[in-house]
């Protein structure tokens, strides 16, 4: 592929993503925006996190040491720091954090 090949693909791609970001504003600027909508706002972002939760403890093996303890020790400080500060950054970076030296220095 030559550099201007690569050059329009990314270009392509910001583009697309652009629009898909910016539509939902252009659209619901002048209008009220419907109850479907406004649900789906409302349930996906939890419903994704457990999707997520769900696909990342997949291939934890229960049976071997460590028996999933960084896994369960992760999400319970996961939920804890969600509960403390209701902040869902704040808990998905500490968590993250807190796993990774679980795994790195302990486990």
């Amino acid at each position: 592929m030559t550099n201007k090949m690569i050059l329009l693909s990314i270009l392509a791609s910001s583009i697309a993503t652009i629009i898909t970001r910016a539509f939902p504003y252009i659209v619901f600027s002048k209008v009220k925006i419907p109850k479907d909508i406004s649900y789906l706002g409302k349930v996906l972002p939890p419903v994704i996190m457990i999707i997520l939760l769900v696909y990342s403890l997949r291939k934890v093996n229960i049976t071997k040491a460590p028996y999933g303890l960084p896994e369960l020790l992760a999400i319970i400080s996961t939920g804890l720091i969600q509960k403390l500060f209701k902040n869902n950054l704040v808990s998905i970076f500490l968590g993250t954090l807190i796993y990774m030296i679980l795994i790195r220095f302990k486990f």
